[in-house]
C-alpha cells in the first residue's frame, strides 16, 4: 500500500478547485477492488477523494440485502459526513482498483486555517463542526 502526498499530477486532474484543495491536504494510497473503506455505523473522521478507480456507497438490513445508495469516480469524494463526529451513515466499497487520498479530520482543520481567504473561498468549512 503506498502512502504519499497527491502528486502535482493527480491534483491538477481534479477538475473541481474546492475537491482539488482538499486532496492536497491528505495523503495517497492504493487499494484493490472489493476492499472495504467505511463500515456503516463505525466512527471515524477521514474523507476519501478519489483520484483513480471507482466506489459504492451503500446500506444493508439486518439480513445482508444491500442498497446502494450511489457510485463515485475520480475527481468525487466521500465519507465527508463523518466530519461531525457521528457514526458512519453509510458503507463504501471500491468496485474497482483504487488511488485515493484520505484526509483526517485532524488534516483538514490544518489545511483549512493555513488557507488564505482566496484559496479557501470554495471551500467553506465551519470550523467549530471540525
Amino acid at each position: 500500500m503506498s502512502t504519499s502526498s497527491p502528486s502535482q499530477q493527480q491534483l491538477l486532474a481534479i477538475s473541481d478547485p474546492a475537491i482539488r484543495a482538499l486532496a492536497a491536504c491528505g495523503v495517497v494510497r492504493s487499494f484493490p477492488r472489493n476492499t472495504l473503506l467505511i463500515t456503516e455505523g463505525d466512527s471515524s473522521d477521514t474523507i476519501y477523494v478519489l483520484l483513480a478507480g471507482a466506489v459504492k456507497v451503500f446500506v444493508s438490513d439486518a439480513g445482508g440485502t444491500e442498497m446502494i445508495l450511489a457510485n463515485r469516480s475520480a475527481g468525487e469524494f466521500v465519507g465527508e459526513l463523518a466530519l461531525d463526529g457521528r457514526a458512519r451513515s453509510a458503507s463504501v466499497m471500491t468496485i474497482e482498483p483504487c488511488t485515493l487520498v484520505l484526509i483526517s479530520r485532524a488534516m483538514l482543520r490544518s489545511a483549512v486555517i493555513k488557507m488564505r481567504p482566496s484559496r479557501s473561498s470554495g471551500f467553506v468549512v465551519d470550523m467549530r463542526s471540525i
